[in-house]
């Protein structure tokens, strides 16, 4: 707790589909995080300059995976290449 980290990749998962592994471009990503946020509307002005800045200093990749250990083949590459 009290060490930051600084995140290293924003990670959109999908279970059940062939493993594939690609770029989600930014507007993409923000739209995604948005409604996957549950009080990014309540955070204002605030809450949209931390999203824009995370998504512009991290990369954001779409994962699908069709079972656990693909899903952690493909994590494990992609952190090893970042």
């Amino acid at each position: 707790m009290d060490m930051p980290a600084t995140p290293a990749a924003l990670l959109f998962p999908r279970f059940g589909f062939e493993a594939e592994t690609r770029p989600v471009p930014p507007a993409e990503a923000f739209v995604r995080m948005t409604q996957a946020s549950a009080n990014y509307a309540a955070l204002g002005e605030g809450g949209f300059r931390a999203l824009t800045g995370l998504i512009a200093d991290v990369p954001s990749v779409a994962i699908d995976y069709p079972d656990g250990a693909s899903a952690i083949e493909q994590v494990e590459a992609l952190c090893s290449s970042l």
